[in-house]
């Protein structure tokens, strides 16, 4: 079980397993103890990227694993910008100090959103009906301006099958003269008109067929203004539905500073998660700093000198070679 754990604090720390074995116990448990704390924060960040992926990217759960994995991948990264460095570069430092920085307020902000999420959706909720309040106006009079256009083509269309209707009233039916035309033959055999008789028949009045458009286009409108109508009464609601689709991680970003300006406890339950994340950040940092020169600092260092050597004593064989040359 403990070469597990040297193992796997070698893989992810970067360290090389057989030079940790030739080293000194110390060497193996500061190599453990960096393993612990890559853990510590790896899931930590695990945990936030998945519920960052979840709720504001909207992925679904293999993919939010994912996303956290590579949440993950990229902390043991850093990390071992730390934890590798067998010289102590301050500037490094500092970039891992600004790094943890800002990871520790993305974390408390992203952490503080799940933890105050039902306080944040009552906040939003008062906003979205301000929201509401402010576009239901403009939106309102856009449909009663439409309904008004339907009421006139209505009333136009019903004033012209009125006037259709009293004038079938008095004349339901109109006669056409049908002619009829009798013919003989004349001495040389052709059929030439005899007499002519002139019959007026009775037929419906043709305006009825224009009375029956004129009802289908009266029933059309009347669909369309019932219609506008129906969304008239629904446009609170669907306009409420609509902001809520569109909240996203700005909107609740700004509603939490809206509460942690007007709650004292809130603001300081933020600055704890802040504190617990950049604390946990520079969990690495810390030990690293605190740290003396391991055995193995000292074993890389040498090796890294026995190799100048070497390379300076090849350098220096080939330009006495080409001088002797």
């Amino acid at each position: 079980m403990r070469n597990f754990w040297l193992k796997s604090g070698c893989f992810f720390t970067g360290h090389n397993y057989r030079l940790v074995t030739q080293c000194s116990e110390a060497t193996a448990k500061t190599v453990i103890k960096y393993f612990s704390a890559i853990l510590v924060v790896c899931i930590v960040w695990g945990f936030i990227g998945y519920a960052f992926a979840r709720r504001y990217l909207h992925l679904s759960m293999p993919s939010a694993i994912a996303f956290a994995g590579a949440m993950m991948f990229i902390v043991v990264q850093i990390e071992r910008q730390i934890i590798l460095s067998v010289k102590r570069n301050k500037w490094s430092y500092f970039f891992r100090i600004c790094v943890g920085f800002v990871m520790a307020l993305i974390g408390a902000i992203i952490t503080d959103q799940i933890v105050f999420s039902d306080d944040i959706e009552k906040m939003q909720i008062s906003k979205i009906q301000e929201e509401v309040n402010r576009i239901l106006p403009e939106k309102t009079r856009q449909i009663d301006s439409q309904i008004k256009q339907l009421d006139t083509l209505i009333l136009a269309r019903e004033t012209e099958r009125a006037v259709l209707l009293a004038e079938i009233s008095k004349n339901p039916r109109i006669f056409l003269p049908t002619i009829n035309t009798a013919f003989e033959k004349d001495s040389a055999g052709n059929l030439v008109p005899a007499s002519r008789n002139v019959v007026n028949q009775a037929v419906p009045n043709p305006k009825i067929d224009q009375v029956t458009r004129l009802d289908q286009q009266l029933t059309a409108l009347r669909e369309q203004k019932a219609d506008k109508e129906k969304t008239l009464l629904n446009m609170r609601s669907e306009i409420e539905s609509d902001l809520r689709s569109k909240s996203g991680l700005i909107d609740e970003i700004d509603t939490l500073i809206m509460l942690l300006m007007k709650s004292l406890a809130g603001l300081f339950v933020w600055f704890f998660f802040f504190l617990l994340f950049l604390s946990i950040e520079l969990f690495v940092l810390v030990n690293k700093a605190g740290d003396g020169e391991s055995d193995y600092d000292c074993l890389v260092r040498n090796q890294m000198e026995i190799k100048k050597q070497q390379i300076e004593k090849i350098f220096a064989f080939s330009s006495s070679k080409n001088q002797a040359g």
